[in-house]
């Protein structure tokens, strides 16, 4: 393992420091998450696996991803960085995995964008517009999407989070109201206690429900790689990350109960095409006519801050070499990472409009969404699994540290996000879906060979990975990464390392 001391980013590559207060670091998980777009498109499907007990599910995909906010929050107090996860892993097990993960998470993050921007494209034609989504229209149309978006993300970071606020603001009244119109008039045949009981549903059912459940909390990240431009980050981050997470899952069990209880049946709920609208136009029929724009809001606001979060992972990343250092530029107007927020966001639009040569736009849409999704909740495991090892080091150097929170929670994490796994990687799914084992395989194994070449041709800059951390390196850090703290000659003498910023 490299020493742990931190370095500094050069001048022309420092984002602007103490620009986001508290409220804007807990909205950029809350937004990014759009709990009304997966309200929409998701409750159905799961209703269909595990009947009523849809708020249920979703409550226990709640705790599974407040075990990994857990890890982040512990990390965020001890290295709060723009490289969030890459940061994390890197320093408390090895830069080497630290890179490899990066790589597979941010390709990841690339391919599922790509499916969704499909999505979209396709949505807008036939809901919006009303025509036929023709391959090419819906292409086209995905792709304009996806640049609309970005503008926001480089014209500037308070831009593009105020409007992404407003937005999400106008999401959760709409839900909120729905949901309460619903359970005041008592739902369809009153309100029960069945939706919190799992009842004669099989085990099967239940866990692939979880993995879609899960999967509607991707996101909840997004305050850590905020690092640099928040005030006072080792507080607020911690804080951002779990009330983000609790929130969603709030407004998440209160919608999917209101949804359930408005049909007649957990039956009649999976077989309505568009739940959500229809129990908007039973209970409070003015708002079922807005159900549209409240998705493409959700949808825009969570890709705004997609963009943002995720831009500034791969900003961090080419500061400390890992890969093109221009992407490092701060654009001097703006005062974002504009290179590495564009780097970011066309090659998903490249692989969003060469991907229908090779199938439907539906099945490219959902292939690509899983299979980059696939990519990305690795970067979760691999989180709460860098925070395990942090507390094996720390009991070697004589530091104790809460079994529950950096030890137990932590492998509870873990075991919540192999659910995905297991429902994607079942045997006797319909092609091309059959082949997601070795769709993954794929990526884990480009995440490895460019760790791999990076390290023999310049191990300098594989061992930067995590370098750059925000504030300094105290006698706390040194404790946390396992190092003895400071005798009375003060700290114990580190050696700078390799990399951007030395």
């Amino acid at each position: 393992m490299a020493e742990t001391t931190a370095v500094h980013a050069p001048e022309n590559q420092r984002l602007q420091r103490d620009r986001l207060s508290l409220l804007e670091v807990v909205m950029s998980g809350l937004v990014q998450i759009a709990p009304a777009s997966s309200l929409i498109l998701v409750t159905a499907l799961m209703a269909g696996l595990a009947g009523a007990s849809v708020p249920l599910v979703l409550l226990l995909a709640m705790l599974g991803a407040a075990a990994t906010g857990n890890a982040l929050a512990q990390f965020s107090r001890i290295w709060p960085s723009s490289g969030s996860f890459i940061t994390f892993i890197s320093r408390a097990v090895s830069p080497g995995l630290g890179l490899a993960v990066a790589v597979v998470a941010i390709v990841g993050y690339v391919v599922a964008f790509a499916g969704i921007y499909l999505f979209v494209g396709q949505f807008i034609l036939t809901e919006i517009f009303k025509t036929d989504a023709t391959t090419t229209a819906t292409v086209i149309t995905g792709v304009v999407y996806g640049l609309l978006v970005l503008i926001p993300v480089i014209i500037g970071l308070q831009m593009s989070m105020r409007l992404a606020i407003a937005m999400y603001a106008l999401e959760v009244t709409i839900v909120l109201a729905i949901s309460f119109a619903i359970l005041v008039q008592g739902g369809d045949h009153g309100l029960s206690t069945e939706p919190f009981r799992f009842g004669d549903v099989g085990t099967k059912g239940v866990a692939s429900a979880l993995a879609l459940a899960v999967l509607a909390f991707v996101g909840f990240e997004a305050p850590a790689p905020l690092a640099e431009e928040s005030r006072n980050p080792r507080r607020n981050l911690p804080l951002a990350i779990m009330i983000g997470i609790l929130v969603s899952g709030g407004i998440y069990v209160l919608g999917s109960y209101a949804s359930i209880v408005a049909f007649p049946s957990a039956d009649a709920f999976a077989n309505d095409p568009i739940p959500f609208t229809t129990a908007a136009d039973r209970f409070i029929s003015p708002l079922s006519k807005v159900i549209t724009l409240l998705f493409i809001t959700s949808i825009s606001a969570s890709f705004m801050m997609a963009n943002t979060q995720t831009s500034r992972v791969v900003f961090n990343g080419a500061r400390e070499g890992l890969w093109f250092r221009v992407l490092a530029n701060v654009h001097p107007r703006f005062q974002t990472p504009w290179l590495a927020a564009t780097a970011f966001v066309v090659p998903s639009l490249v692989i969003a409009a060469v991907s229908p040569l090779f199938s439907d736009v539906t099945t490219a849409s959902g292939l690509l969404s899983t299979w980059g999704t696939l990519g990305v909740i690795l970067m979760y495991a691999m989180t709460n699994l860098a925070l395990v090892v942090l507390w094996f080091r720390n009991r070697r150097a004589g530091v104790t540290r809460p079994v529950l929170t950096w030890l137990v929670i932590p492998i509870v994490g873990m075991s919540v996000w192999a659910v995905p796994y297991w429902s994607s990687f079942q045997a006797g799914q319909d092609p091309p879906f059959d082949k997601l084992p070795w769709y993954f395989a794929g990526l884990l194994t480009l995440g490895v060979v460019y760790a791999v070449v990076l390290r023999l041709r310049r191990p300098d800059l594989a061992d930067s990975a995590g370098s750059i951390v925000m504030g300094e390196v105290t006698a706390e850090t040194h404790v946390a990464a396992g190092v003895p703290p400071a005798g009375p000659d003060g700290p114990p003498p580190t050696q700078p390392r390799t990399g951007a910023g030395v």
